[in-house]
């Protein structure tokens, strides 16, 4: 027999507010902030019925109802964030004026304590997994159904880039192109979560010959939710280059006589950048292989926080910290 829906309930969580009636023949009646309760109606003047059942024709013979509602809630730094909305028909009439549904009660719907929790939550006692999307979830009767969002943990997410910025004191054209960061944190057509941005690097083979001094760049992009530091930041030295380093400081420096002036800049350089060596990291001709500084740390300075990504205003924060190398080999091009 054919009939309509003329009222539809739909409680949302806390978190979800509702926006707007986006499309269908029906439009708001009520909405509680305080509960959160959404009641929908008819709009006047649409006594369309929906035919009864045919066979091959269900999906024909339906109607649809598209709400907009606006995520408020704040993701955990730790746990999964499930929100739950549970919508139902409250009123009803077949086309003879009557409200009887032969397997279902019309606003009879339990609604669960909770609507916001850190696991699955509310699925009508049904434990399969939410993730089968073969699987038919029921409602309590057939005139309810739930459905769910997800907030996942806020994510801590450094991205580093290394580039030669400086050769002998002459800079070399910047080898960071662009970045784009339209699509960080969006969902790629699979429903993947694209966590980096598209950065576009220069990285052709930089010339450079012996003895010449190597200036690194390393950039620190934070792609995360969350703001934090570049604590330590460890460098392993490639053959064909130097670290140049002394413990020598201040005046004491400037005295040695078997260092170049170049040689004494770019060691008050590295001590600056606060660049330091493990002596287990030496081989057995001395050369230092691996280095590590601690220059963007919070214990430095609160000013080296990295903000988290901004996705309103599309900003990614970034900081740097940069080393000079000596070339000590001839066959150097490419080296990085």
């Amino acid at each position: 027999m054919a009939g309509r829906a003329t009222k539809v309930v739909d409680q949302l969580p806390a978190g979800l507010e509702f926006v707007s009636v986006v499309s269908g023949n029906f439009e708001k009646d009520t909405y509680n902030e305080t509960t959160n309760k959404l009641t929908l109606k008819r709009k006047d003047g649409n006594g369309t019925n929906l035919p009864a059942y045919e066979e091959g024709k269900l999906v024909e013979n339906s109607e649809t109802i598209e709400i907009q509602c606006k995520v408020t809630a704040k993701a955990d730094k730790e746990n999964n964030k499930v929100l739950t909305n549970i919508a139902w028909i409250e009123d009803q009439v077949d086309e003879a004026g009557r409200q009887t549904d032969r397997d279902s009660t019309p606003g009879n719907t339990n609604v669960p304590g909770s609507l916001v929790t850190t696991d699955n939550g509310y699925t009508n006692n049904d434990s399969t997994d939410l993730n089968n999307k073969d699987h038919y979830f029921e409602g309590q009767e057939d005139d309810d159904d739930f459905e769910k969002v997800v907030l996942k943990p806020k994510a801590f997410d450094l991205k580093l880039i290394k580039r030669i910025v400086e050769v002998n004191d002459q800079e070399v054209p910047e080898r960071i192109k662009n970045v784009d960061v339209s699509k960080l944190n969006t969902k790629d057509e699979n429903g993947n979560l694209i966590t980096t941005a598209d950065y576009d690097l220069d990285k052709t083979p930089v010339q450079v010959k012996k003895g010449d001094i190597v200036k690194y760049t390393f950039r620190i992009y934070n792609e995360g939710d969350i703001d934090g530091f570049a604590s330590e930041i460890t460098e392993d030295i490639p053959e064909g280059l130097e670290f140049i380093y002394s413990t020598k400081q201040a005046d004491e420096l400037d005295a040695d006589t078997t260092l170049t002036a170049e040689e004494k800049a770019a060691i008050k350089f590295n001590q600056s950048m606060l660049w330091v060596y493990d002596s287990s990291k030496i081989d057995a001709n001395g050369k230092i292989l691996e280095i590590k500084t601690d220059y963007l740390s919070k214990e430095v300075s609160e000013d080296n926080l990295i903000k988290a990504f901004n996705k309103e205003t599309q900003e990614i924060d970034y900081k740097e910290v940069s080393v000079m190398l000596k070339v000590i080999t001839e066959d150097t091009t490419g080296k990085k």
